[in-house]
This record gives C-alpha cells, sequence and structure tokens, in this order.
C-alpha cells in the first residue's frame, strides 16, 4: 500500500518494507501503523534534518530544504528519506561492508551523501 500511495503522492508518502518498518516503528505491516507511527517518525526525522541543515548553515526552513534537495538530485525529501532508509536498514543486511558514506545512484549529483543529511542518530 505505501508504494501505492508513494507513487501518488510521492512528495508526501514515504515506502517501506518490512525491515525498515521493524527497525524503525515495529508494530504490524498495516494502514495504521504507517500512517500513525512511520510516518510521523519520518516527518520527526526530516525535520531534525532540515533543522540541523539550517543551523549549520546559516539558512531559514525554506532556504534549508532547497540546499538539501539542491544537492541531492533534486529528488523529494519523501524520497530522499526513502532511500536513507533503503540503505541504512534494507541494504545493511545484503551489504554489511556499506559504510555510513555512500551515495545512493540515483543521488550520483550530490557532494554529500544523503546519510549524512538525513543522519538521525
Amino acid at each position: 500500500m505505501p508504494q501505492i500511495l508513494h507513487t501518488i503522492l510521492p512528495n508526501f508518502f514515504v515506502m517501506w518494507d518490512d525491515k525498515i518498518k521493524t527497525l524503525t516503528v515495529g508494530g504490524g505491516r498495516n494502514g495504521r501503523t504507517y500512517s500513525y507511527e512511520f510516518l510521523p517518525k519520518m516527518q520527526q526525522e526530516l525535520n531534525e534534518a532540515i533543522e540541523s541543515c539550517m543551523s549549520d548553515m546559516k539558512l531559514d526552513r525554506k532556504n534549508a530544504i532547497k540546499y538539501i534537495r539542491e544537492h541531492c538530485g533534486y529528488e523529494t525529501l519523501a524520497k530522499l528519506a526513502d532511500e536513507h532508509n533503503y540503505v541504512k536498514y534494507t541494504l545493511q543486511d545484503r551489504a554489511f561492508q556499506l559504510s555510513q558514506s555512500i551515495i545512493v545512484p540515483s543521488t550520483r549529483a550530490c557532494e554529500i551523501s544523503i546519510v549524512d543529511l538525513l543522519s538521525f542518530e
């Protein structure tokens, strides 16, 4: 279901898979968990990344979002969160040697990696 919603409204819905769901919010794989736990968590983490960029780069919110998107191939914030989650949670099991500085192929234009931009730890 999240994949369909993301296709319809890519600026709003972040996709998930079982690994991402389990490691971010646990709970069941259902609309309630997605809507009331996962999406608010993604919103919180994106807000933290934006606030960090605002502080580090001395930008207002609008320009911090613009800066993040410009440096990551103009992807939506939802797509960047999706790529971050995929690298951090899904690929981690498949290829442990991936470091946190990986640049996802679709964001090759990034001078800094999305994982660095969206590092929420």
